[in-house]
């Protein structure tokens, strides 16, 4: 072998042992949660890359991982340049993958995902349409049983609930259930995820309560989940619960602080399938505090207003800025209000001071 080919195999070798580091890095965070596992795979990524030939077979996956692995640390670190870095990476893996490359598929996943994330985060609203596009695409060409076909199913139903809340389309709501349908299909029943996508189903299912025989598929998919729920890890069962819970008893747990604090911790590191988080913590407070706040009413009890109160304050706090028109945030502004409004008109009770209250006696004291 020549000096040239000699050399073009060490770095060959070079650039698989450092591919093979950050898989073994990122499998080491998914175990210990520890950030600078995290931050070597993107060192071994970036090298791997750098010394894979650009016209090399496996170069387009190579960036592939390389965006995943970026991506995963903006979740974790919030820094933007993470993020911007892995949507570049992902754009150049496919344009280089081109049409009927093995890698194509799943490069448009993974740039659909970190287009999610930005359109999330509040950047650039037309990057939800593509992502919509990119995962269509994905679908299109990955074969049946790729086991990212019931992933990026679950991400594209997500991504069509974020443009029904942006744009108020049916069309769009009626698509996220009809995606997470698919989801479930494709996802191995012995799975544990296919009992958290069947909760995400049941909760795609019950914001389109109105059409033709969903109240029916509704109560089988909620059986599925009362069946399997207590088979389930500990960790995705408490997830399971915070997308379901009102569906699967008719009623939500009373949180106090220190379950609060857990449920937006859970809700933080909540990576499995993509981009889910901080819409998982909005819509759990926004749930949580409208159903606290209608039994509240009903039952005359104004200390749960004030935990109603807290609440829905909580999924404003949470939820990201989406353009255009900030409905949502007008709607839960507005729901805050009136449960303000309703603790003001109560007279101050026997034993309450300014720490029992959001506002009540408070408010008139001060007043």
């Amino acid at each position: 072998m020549s000096r040239v080919g000699v050399t073009s195999a060490l770095r060959a070798a070079r650039a698989r042992a450092a591919a093979l580091s950050a898989e073994v890095y990122v499998g080491q965070y998914d175990q210990n949660a520890d950030l600078r596992s995290l931050l070597r795979a993107v060192l071994a990524a970036r090298k791997a890359v750098a010394l894979t030939a650009p016209d090399a077979e496996g170069y387009p996956e190579r960036l592939s991982r390389l965006g995943d692995t970026l991506g995963m640390t903006f979740d974790a670190t919030g820094h933007r340049d993470l993020l911007d870095e892995a949507i570049v990476t992902l754009r150049r893996a496919v344009l280089i993958a081109g049409p009927g490359h093995p890698g194509a598929a799943k490069a448009r996943a993974s740039l659909a995902r970190a287009l999610m994330n930005s359109f999330r985060s509040g950047w650039l609203a037309e990057h939800l349409d593509e992502a919509i596009v990119l995962m269509d695409a994905a679908l299109a060409e990955f074969p049946a049983d790729d086991p990212e076909v019931p992933l990026t199913l679950s991400n594209l139903a997500h991504a069509h609930s974020l443009r029904f809340m942006r744009d108020g389309d049916v069309g769009d709501l009626k698509a996220d259930a009809a995606r997470l349908r698919e989801a479930v299909a494709a996802t191995p029943a012995d799975d544990p995820r296919y009992v958290l996508r069947s909760a995400k189903y049941a909760a795609a299912l019950a914001k389109a309560a109105d059409q033709p025989g969903t109240a029916d598929e509704l109560r089988r998919v909620l059986e599925v989940v009362r069946r399997e729920l207590p088979d389930l890890p500990a960790a995705m069962r408490r997830e399971v619960l915070l997308l379901a819970e009102p569906l699967l008893t008719g009623d939500v747990t009373q949180l106090d602080g220190e379950q609060l604090a857990r449920a937006r911790e859970l809700a933080s590191a909540y990576r499995e399938e993509g981009p889910h988080g901080q819409d998982l913590r909005a819509a759990m407070f926004s749930l949580y505090g409208t159903v606290n706040y209608t039994k509240a009413i009903e039952s005359g009890d104004i200390q749960r207003v004030d935990e109603a109160i807290t609440m829905l304050r909580a999924a404003l706090a949470e939820m990201p800025p989406f353009e255009p028109g900030p409905a949502r945030h007008v709607d839960l502004s507005r729901q805050i209000a009136w449960a303000e409004d309703r603790v003001d008109q109560q007279p101050c009770r026997h034993g309450r001071d300014d720490h029992d209250s959001a506002r009540g006696c408070r408010g008139r004291a001060s007043g």
